[in-house]
């Protein structure tokens, strides 16, 4: 979606907010202004099957262009440890290698076609189904990464886990996950020269994507459905007074 196109959902869904800024290159952001977007941002409850990082992101993804920061989606696959072992302490929201995919391309792997044919297997030119996804979403602003989710990996993972046995052993939460993170996106990468199959305790690793990945419309559609979503952060950023601190830090 275009940004005149965001601009005009966000004055549409949120005819009582404060009027939206021209996009642009914000940078150096209080702390204290970050935690209240992401108080923000989660302070709805997301009621939905499956994983829910696509929505609250994007969520957060369409705030933050209404408060003139101009940010983008990223796709990948994304690795956190919480406890002492390398494999079963993990939160793993990607397919193999660590990547995001869809399950198409978990499919291929399997069949036994090898990571570098994969590039190939989407000859159609179709987008693949957006619905079958073994990967994370966050957001890309310039050289940060934010991700509003972190705070809720625990319990969605308790969800997810309800009605069945993944056939590990329960994660030991050593390290919390942080309530969201907002930073060097240098900081959340596999260091190139190691060999380990997951960070230390406590980090995390975006990685990236493998094969065709779904395109950023049929990511936004769930928005479509929930409008109340936005109309109850947008009235908490007003309340917050977050579109005239913004400014004043950048004055």
């Amino acid at each position: 979606m275009g940004e005149a196109k965001r601009r005009r959902q966000w004055r549409d869904q949120n005819p009582e907010a404060e009027p939206m800024t021209e996009a642009q290159a914000i940078t150096n952001i209080p702390q204290d202004i970050r935690d209240d977007i992401a108080t923000a941002i989660q302070s709805v409850t997301l009621m939905r099957p499956g994983g829910t990082c696509a929505i609250t992101n994007l969520l957060g993804l369409t705030c933050l262009s209404g408060l003139g920061i101009d940010a983008s989606i990223e796709l990948g696959g994304m690795v956190y440890r919480a406890g002492p072992d390398e494999r079963h302490d993990v939160v793993a929201w990607c397919g193999p290698y660590n990547a995001g995919m869809v399950l198409s391309t978990l499919q291929a792997l399997q069949d036994g076609i090898s990571p570098e044919q994969i590039a190939l297997l989407n000859t159609s030119g179709e987008e693949p189904d957006s619905r079958g996804i073994l990967g994370h979403v966050w957001i890309k602003l310039g050289d940060e990464l934010i991700d509003f989710t972190p705070g809720k990996w625990r319990s969605e993972l308790d969800r997810l886990l309800a009605d069945g046995d993944d056939g590990f052993p329960p994660i030991t939460w050593e390290v919390e996950p942080p309530r969201y993170i907002w930073g060097p996106r240098r900081d959340y990468e596999k260091p190139a020269d190691s060999d380990a199959r997951t960070p230390d305790p406590g980090n995390a690793w975006y990685m990236g994507w493998l094969g065709p990945a779904p395109s950023l419309e049929q990511l936004r559609a769930p928005l479509r459905e929930a409008p109340m979503y936005l109309r109850i952060i947008a009235n908490n950023l007003n309340a917050m007074r977050i579109a005239e601190r913004l400014r004043d830090a950048q004055s």
